[in-house]
């Protein structure tokens, strides 16, 4: 098939446009006056003043679509960005689906999904997505609405393969055990004479895995564009040998955007009140409803290969613990099905939200599903960082 650009595919669409930071104030407008919801909570993400800082933090490579109704107001909004990474161990472009807002008109609705399937499909051809095939996105289990309308059979074409479930935890508080085992190993904030080593190290233990990064060119882009991320922020991991077997990275994204709830859990507020003065008990102060959380975000772990689940687990639970003297209202880490670093432990005080990563696809009855994700390993460790959803 030829190469198609975006603007003849988009004729096909006429309330579908692609915004620009000129459009800055109505995006705002439209996307703070409708919020993300679940079953169990109402959470608002918000940008502060520019909706673009975000998006070039996740990626410089991005396309926000907008649909407007008859009256030029916008109706809907999705983003979509692009990064290097690998899908059976080469380097390609992957995309993310994120950022999705759409009101009820059915009309327009039905618009913007033909436009969806539309674009996964002619994607490999058009420029505009640097001839991107592989798509993610995340979902919330319990936000009905975005099961309904995304991962069913309500978009025609589409199909939604569900890579891997995993808990969104958010920890406020622990308890403070006494340590029975001796450490193997010690922490360490990195520095910039770290860097040849922490290159070395995540490209190879995490290249074969899909959606992982390039890190050539993803370090250089969280250095410069992710706003107060520097070396400091990657804690290192070295054994007795003084040997780098792990690594992590923590972030803070409240410049740009900031997560608030509008109702902290009554049974959560009762836990705080009766335990937060008691010995043993170490808290961080509850969030405030309706006010910017900080939320400090703990990515994926890497480790070195040899290392075992149960080695694994005690590195995790000890940055966890070394993280506290951090200033942060809650400490954000997704802990996937295949990982479960914090799966029956009575260690944190946390609560829990259960979402799932997916691939995207285009999908019909003679060519089945294009592009398909389907040698996913058990214990293979996807790349994905919840920081930038």
């Amino acid at each position: 098939m030829n190469e198609q650009t975006l603007k003849t595919f988009l004729k096909d669409f006429p309330h579908i446009s692609i915004a620009s930071e000129e459009n800055n104030q109505e995006i705002l407008d439209f996307y703070h006056q409708n919020p993300m919801t679940s079953s169990k909570s109402q959470i608002h993400y918000l940008r502060g003043d520019n909706f673009f800082n975000f998006l070039k933090e996740r990626s410089h490579h991005f396309l926000v679509f907008l649909l407007r109704d008859d009256q030029k107001q916008i109706q809907g909004l999705g983003v979509i960005s692009f990064r290097p990474g690998y899908i059976y161990n080469k380097l390609v472009t992957v995309g993310y689906l994120g950022d999705l807002r759409v009101r009820l008109n059915r009309k327009l609705i039905r618009e913007y999904r033909s436009m969806y399937a539309a674009l996964i499909k002619a994607s490999p051809q058009m420029p505009e997505t640097h001839f991107c095939k592989f798509y993610q996105t995340v979902l919330i289990d319990s936000n009905q609405e975005s099961q309904n309308n995304l991962s069913s059979n309500k978009i025609p074409n589409l199909h939604y393969d569900r890579l891997r479930a995993y808990k969104m935890i958010n920890i406020w508080g622990r308890i403070k055990w006494p340590r029975l085992y001796q450490l193997f190993f010690t922490i360490k904030k990195a520095t910039l004479d770290d860097r040849e080593s922490i290159l070395k190290f995540l490209k190879s233990e995490t290249n074969q895995s899909n959606f992982n990064h390039d890190w050539n060119s993803e370090l250089d882009q969280r250095l410069k564009y992710w706003s107060s991320f520097d070396y400091s922020n990657i804690l290192l991991v070295h054994n007795a040998k003084n040997e780098l077997c792990a690594l992590t990275m923590t972030w803070n994204p409240i410049k740009t955007k900031q997560v608030t709830i509008s109702k902290v859990s009554p049974l959560i507020k009762l836990a705080h009140a009766l335990i937060k003065n008691l010995p043993f008990f170490e808290v961080k102060n509850l969030p405030r409803e309706n006010e910017a959380i900080d939320i400090l975000y703990l990515h994926q772990f890497t480790f070195k290969k040899e290392l075992t689940e149960k080695q694994q687990k005690m590195i995790v639970h000890e940055i966890i613990n070394s993280c506290f003297k951090f200033n942060f209202k809650l400490l954000a880490y997704a802990d996937f099905a295949n990982e479960k670093y914090l799966e029956n432990t009575f260690t944190y005080l946390k609560n829990t939200l259960s979402m799932a990563l997916y691939s995207v696809h285009f999908k019909n009855p003679e060519e089945g599903v294009l592009n398909p994700i389907d040698s996913i390993k058990d214990k293979e460790s996807l790349g994905f960082d919840m920081s930038l959803v």
